[in-house]
């Protein structure tokens, strides 16, 4: 009775709050192989230190002063990261996780231990505990860096704290919608990027908080100018504009929406406004409740937008405050961010 129910609650879905402080169960083949390649990687460095430290005692506190410094920085993303590994395979069958976590370090036992055998060179043994160091400071594949980012438990808990080791540059040049607009965010390593769901969407980056569709996004948009538009023009009509207006036109499309707080500020040495919102609706599929944290500015090919929004479902509305003043921070850090790319 209690094996059924313990499978029940993990299968269930049911959100609580400590369900955002962890990441979501893993639910397919393509999940569980981005997984199994960051967990072999972790598994590989655990085993690198182990060896060096055996074979070189001389560079034994110097990897282990290290090794902490990767975890610390990473947010415990290695261990983090085989906890969420045993949720989502416990989720699928009860009780195996320990014959899954054997069998897959066995397999990766096979690609992994004859590229130790060179660690026995203490050259090879102290440059390998140097580029740990560099791994610490971000320079790290950005594949295994993601997978490892996004699955960690410190990074859920406080989010901005991964900022900005822990973020990668995205300019609009790698758009071909961008239609002349040259400017450049930070984005998390955490969210993974996804195609645009919306007119003059550029790019947006998605990060799941749980099974039941509560994540938060983030998005860069770009609207043009129309013909006969000119710059001087927009921006008098800009600066005469009431944060109400404004605030109105962020939320277009979506329904019962309220404006929150905003205020003017200069981005790009132009006129724009910092918004934060509350709606209903959906903005990657889900609908539901969002709040939102805009920044609109006015560039020479129209107008800019980058906006974070904090989704829940219908059913978890009750969470959104909470979960909205978690990642805020995280937000007016990615609005922040936007900068001409034209400039070094």
């Amino acid at each position: 009775m209690k094996r059924g129910f313990a499978l029940f609650m993990l299968v269930s879905g049911a959100a609580s709050a400590d369900t955002y402080d962890v990441p979501p169960r893993l639910t397919n083949g393509e999940q569980f192989n981005e997984a199994g390649a960051a967990f072999g990687f972790c598994l590989a460095q655990q085993r690198s230190f182990e060896l060096a430290r055996q074979h070189h005692p001389d560079l034994a506190r110097t990897a282990s002063l290290v090794e902490q410094q990767f975890n610390s920085r990473t947010g415990d993303a290695c261990g983090s990261l085989e906890r969420q590994m045993q949720r989502s395979v416990e989720a699928i069958e009860f009780g195996k996780w320990p014959s899954f976590r054997t069998s897959l370090v066995e397999r990766l036992a096979l690609v992994i231990v004859p590229q130790l055998e060179v660690l026995g060179d203490r050259s090879i043994a102290a440059q390998f505990v140097e580029d740990v160091r560099s791994r610490s400071e971000g320079e790290i594949d950005v594949a295994i860096a993601s997978q490892l980012i996004r699955a960690s438990e410190k990074f859920r808990k406080s989010p901005e704290s991964q900022w900005p080791r822990w973020t990668r540059t995205w300019e609009t040049a790698a758009s071909p919608e961008a239609k002349g607009l040259t400017v450049r965010v930070r984005v998390p390593l955490s969210f993974v990027e996804a195609d645009p769901n919306a007119t003059h969407m550029l790019r947006k980056w998605t990060l799941p908080l749980a099974n039941d569709g509560t994540y938060v996004m983030l998005n860069v948009s770009h609207f043009p100018f129309l013909a006969g538009e000119s710059l001087p023009q927009a921006m008098a009509e800009f600066e005469s504009t009431s944060p109400e207006q404004m605030g109105a036109y962020s939320v277009e499309g979506l329904t019962n929406a309220r404006l929150l707080k905003s205020r003017a500020v200069t981005a790009l040495r132009r006129p724009a406004f910092v918004l934060e919102s509350e709606a209903e609706g959906s903005a990657v599929g889900y609908e539901g409740r969002m709040r939102m944290h805009m920044l609109m500015a006015l560039v020479p090919t129209g107008s800019v937008s980058i906006g974070c929004i904090v989704g829940v479902p219908k059913t978890n509305s009750a969470h959104l405050a909470a979960l909205a003043d978690r990642y805020a921070p995280l937000c007016l850090l990615f609005l922040s961010s936007l900068t001409d790319a034209s400039k070094p």
